[in-house]
Order: C-alpha cells, then sequence, then structure tokens
C-alpha cells in the first residue's frame, strides 16, 4: 500500500480535473453569452415596440385634436398589444406611462416589462444562478405634423439641383440647371 504522501505526489488524472473545471467555466461564459444577446435583442424589440407606440399615440394631434389626450393613449394602448416582445406584451398605464404637450403636439411613452408589472424578459442559462428574470423598460417621443405643412425637410431629403422643363413641350427633353444656365436641351 502507498503512503498519503505518494499519492499526493501522483500526478495521474490532474489534467481531467483541469479539464472538468475549465469546461464549468468556458459553459458559464457561453451562457452568460447567450442570455445577453437575447436581453439585448428584447431590448431591441422593447424600443420597436415604444417607438410605435410613441406614433401611434402622436397621430390622435392629427386626426382628432380636441380629444387627443383619450385618443392617444387608446391608440399607445392598442400598439402596445400588437407589438409583443419575445411573447411578453408591454405594460403600459396612460396615466403614468405618457407624458402629453399639446401646444407642441408632442406625446412620450414608456413601454414596461417590469416584475412588479408582472410582465418581465425572462432568461434561460441565469437561472441557474437565480436570474429568472430581468427589467426592461424603453422610453420613445413622438411629434406630429402634417407632411403638407413642412417647409423643409432637411436632413430628410437630398436637394435637388436638376430643373426639369420641357424644352419646347417635348417631356423627353429636359435642362439641366447649370452654372451658365444655358437653355440647352437634353435627352433622357
Amino acid at each position: 500500500m502507498r503512503g498519503w504522501k505518494a499519492t499526493l505526489k501522483d500526478e495521474r488524472g490532474a489534467v481531467l480535473v483541469l479539464v472538468a473545471g475549465t469546461m464549468v467555466v468556458m459553459l458559464g461564459f457561453a451562457a452568460l453569452a447567450v442570455d445577453v444577446g437575447f436581453l439585448m435583442n428584447a431590448r431591441t424589440e422593447a424600443q420597436r415596440t415604444a417607438d410605435a407606440m410613441a406614433l401611434a399615440a402622436a397621430s390622435a394631434f392629427i386626426d382628432d385634436m380636441p380629444n387627443a389626450e383619450s385618443l392617444a393613449a387608446s391608440r399607445a394602448l392598442d400598439y402596445a398589444a400588437k407589438n409583443p416582445v419575445q411573447g411578453v406584451t408591454a405594460s403600459f398605464n396612460p396615466a403614468t406611462d405618457m407624458q402629453i404637450w399639446l401646444d407642441e403636439k408632442k406625446v412620450r411613452v414608456t413601454a414596461n416589462f417590469l416584475r412588479d408589472r408582472g410582465n418581465p424578459m425572462p432568461t434561460m442559462f441565469a437561472r441557474v444562478f437565480g436570474i429568472t428574470d430581468v427589467n426592461v423598460r424603453t422610453i420613445a417621443t413622438a411629434e406630429a405634423s402634417r407632411a403638407d405643412q413642412i417647409g423643409c425637410l432637411t436632413p430628410w431629403a437630398v436637394g435637388d439641383m436638376w430643373e426639369d422643363t420641357w424644352a419646347g413641350g417635348d417631356p423627353g427633353k429636359y435642362d439641366y440647371d447649370d452654372d451658365d444656365k444655358s437653355n440647352t436641351p437634353t435627352t433622357g
């Protein structure tokens, strides 16, 4: 029989212990990466939901200004239901999660996925560490204005450098608005 000192000096099986320990750590990091990726995706989707809610609420200013507040709340609730995130519907209370500026025709909404409201984002692998869900809250603001009343679309539109005129009444000929302002018709 060997003594305990000889057993401690024996290195057989040491690699197996190192590999097992490393595998546990690597699986932990992989699980963390999956959960973080899932939650980042959920956050992005939640922002899209908040954006949709804000745009729908702001449309109330154009459609029915006298009843804009109630119509905005109704539309925001409707769009919260139509845009779930990972199968979870946003919690939205118009009294606390919506701000309206009637004179500026602006609205700010908050889409909530919170534990205390009963709709948090679930986790997958973090449950091993006791983290079963995560709170997500997104905010979006929208302003309403009629498209035919905008004076300038900058930076959303590129200036038109072509002066589209019909030289000689021929719709197939156009004039380029160049520096010398020549009226030389060109085809195209």
